[in-house]
């Protein structure tokens, strides 16, 4: 539900890290707990929750991962960029004030609390 939809990356867990690919996901030391057992999941995060580096939001314990602009799609007062991470769809829904343009590469912001985590084969959200 909602428009963009979630974004949702495959990944792995081996008890430690948290992996999209070879891309290591940053993850909360209670996440890393609730994860235990779950060696293959999905990774579900809105593309509202990913923002651009410079976003006076953005903290230390946020992961910085550098994109190219695939896509732009503008939406009235947001625009949503269409990118690529590890092989997978990924949205970020920014201000339609920030200059994206296709091509651009951008250094985007994605927080750990605000990923939510489900398990590959049943579907089921883990808490």
């Amino acid at each position: 539900i909602g428009n963009p939809p979630m974004n949702f990356l495959n990944a792995t867990f081996d008890g430690e890290e948290l992996k999209v690919g070879n891309l290591v996901i940053k993850t909360t030391k209670q996440q890393k707990e609730m994860l235990v057992g779950h060696p293959e999941v999905v990774v579900g995060i809105r593309p509202e929750s990913i923002v651009l580096h410079n976003d006076a939001s953005v903290s230390k314990t946020h992961q910085l991962l550098e994109i190219g602009c695939e896509f732009r799609e503008l939406l009235g007062h947001e625009v949503v960029i269409y990118t690529h991470v590890e092989g997978q769809k990924l949205l970020v829904k920014v201000s339609s004030l920030e200059p994206v343009k296709a091509g651009d590469t951008l250094t985007i912001a994605i927080n750990p609390e605000a990923l939510y985590f489900f398990d590959k084969n049943t579907t089921n959200r883990i808490r």
